[in-house]
């Protein structure tokens, strides 16, 4: 249960017992969603490697070299770093929607 602590920015979640599981600032909420936005720019990981997956199509012969290189992507530090980064930050809006 989320419950908004009177005259204050602050949120406390609750399990079924009551004890305390988590506490929310909207407004750090918010920063955080802004600078995740900044962060990964325009478009999702999943367009970025459409294209990619497709410029590689036009530009590769060989399907194994292409299927290696999709591998390759698909396991780099920074596909998965932005794949995380995607993940908060969804995660972050939902949150932010159930404060109200």
């Amino acid at each position: 249960m989320l419950t908004k602590l009177p005259g204050s920015k602050w949120w406390i979640e609750t399990d079924d017992s009551g004890e305390i599981v988590a506490t929310y600032n909207k407004a750090q909420i918010t920063a955080d969603i802004k600078s995740i936005k900044e962060t990964l720019g325009k478009g999702s990981v999943k367009e970025e490697e459409a294209k990619i997956i497709q410029l590689a199509k036009d530009n590769v012969g060989s399907r194994e070299l292409l299927e290696k290189m999709t591998l390759a992507y698909q396991g780099s530090t920074e596909f998965m770093d932005r794949l995380k980064l995607e993940e908060r930050l969804s995660s972050l809006v939902n949150l932010r929607e159930r404060l109200v």
